[in-house]
């Protein structure tokens, strides 16, 4: 049905468009959230507004935790299988012209332009239908339903425009993996934390052709961290959080961070830079059957891996959530304000990690603290994790 030049997918055309559930998304969380989702029996629509493979400011590492939730989503597809995965080996701590190293176990490194489409990929191998380069937007929800306006961007030069450029559909729930970006969503969930706290820095480059594979380096100093890994294709990426000062820009507080390290020359400065505004924020978690995870419900200090696993663990989680509120029928009416079990669930689980992942943060722009980090971690037995993995 047409309305002002907008299809309208009405709730009897439900059978013939065939989603259930719509998530918003296409990264790590996102593509956690759509292929748990149909582990679980829902049909599953995944939209993003982004094309792909895309680069993203990220410290493309995943520990431990990651790594088994990876494993779990791609169950009956060995991960071995992936030649873009590098196992990582070693950690390095570089803290004021100090040193240190300690063993690391279990974890990966993968550029996000090769794990975004890799769990796609998989996704839509288990049938999730995915639409790219598609702008979502809030439009409206009860207790039963949220519709939701598509909009394809369609490229101008493009002179076949797709039928639902423009749609507007009623979904059964739909899970908010969009990251700090999902602007779409403000109206139903709005931040409720100003944004603060560190900007993000990053870049891929190959002006670290020595870098050996399996070597994850980390870099703090008054202004923040800043983390060097080797990929597999023979780049190094690097991802910095970095505070905010008057006197120099994040990406020049990057810079010199990795000169004092002896990682970094007079070039630096000409390399593909990409920063972020601030990243500390808060979202409420969900509301009637909108459910927020990853960084689209709150950001988390991206130590390792933590961001990207975070994500993950929480799409799966919403995804379970979903399942067990529906129980054995995605139409089963459900009197419960969804959104708002999750949001609850969600801030008691995030409470504890989030004060120590902080905590973290704000201890290495203490010269005494990493000071005394270099000489603990220099102690630590092999066998043990280290503190920042």
């Amino acid at each position: 049905m047409l309305v002002d030049g907008i299809t309208i997918v009405t709730p009897s055309q439900r059978a013939t468009a065939e989603f259930r559930i719509l998530v918003v998304g296409g990264g790590p969380g996102g593509a956690a959230a759509a292929i748990r989702l149909r582990q679980l029996g829902f049909n599953v629509l995944l939209v993003d507004r982004d094309a792909f493979p895309r680069d993203k400011v990220c410290g493309c590492c995943i520990g431990p935790r990651g790594v088994g939730l990876l494993r779990d989503l791609f169950r009956g597809r060995p991960m071995e299988t992936f030649n873009d995965f590098q196992k990582l080996t070693d950690w390095h701590g570089h803290f004021d012209g100090h040193h240190c190293r300690h063993p690391l176990r279990n974890g990966i490194a993968v550029s996000r332009q090769v794990l975004d489409l890799a769990m796609q990929d998989h996704a839509e191998a288990l049938g999730v239908t995915i639409r790219r380069r598609t702008q979502a937007d809030f439009v409206s929800a009860d207790d039963r339903t949220v519709t939701v306006r598509l909009q394809a961007r369609v490229d101008v030069a493009d002179k076949s425009t797709p039928d639902d450029v423009d749609t507007i559909i009623d979904f059964d729930a739909v899970i908010l993996a969009g990251g700090l970006k999902a602007h779409g969503f403000q109206r139903a969930l709005p931040w409720v934390q100003v944004p603060s706290g560190p900007c993000g820095v990053g870049c891929k480059t190959e002006a670290f052709a020595d870098l050996r594979p399996g070597h994850l380096h980390m870099i703090a100093g008054q202004n923040g961290y800043v983390g060097l890994v080797a990929l597999p294709d023979g780049s190094t990426d690097v991802a910095a959080a970095i505070w905010p000062t008057k006197q120099k820009s994040p990406k020049d507080s990057t810079i010199e961070l990795l000169e004092q390290a002896g990682f970094a020359d007079g070039q630096a400065g000409a390399w593909n830079w990409k920063t972020t505004p601030q990243l500390r924020r808060v979202r409420f978690g969900g509301t009637g059957r909108l459910l927020a995870v990853g960084d689209a419900a709150g950001y988390f200090e991206p130590f390792t891996g933590e961001g990207m696993t975070w994500a993950m663990q929480s799409g799966i989680e919403a995804s379970e959530f979903l399942a067990e509120s529906f129980g054995d029928s995605a139409i089963n009416p459900v009197t419960v304000d969804l959104g708002q079990v999750w949001a609850t669930r969600l801030a008691r689980r995030n409470r504890r990690r989030q004060r120590l992942c902080r905590l973290l943060s704000a201890g290495l722009r203490r010269r005494s603290v990493r000071r005394a980090a270099v000489t603990c971690i220099r102690r630590l037995p092999a066998w043990m994790p280290s503190p920042f993995w």
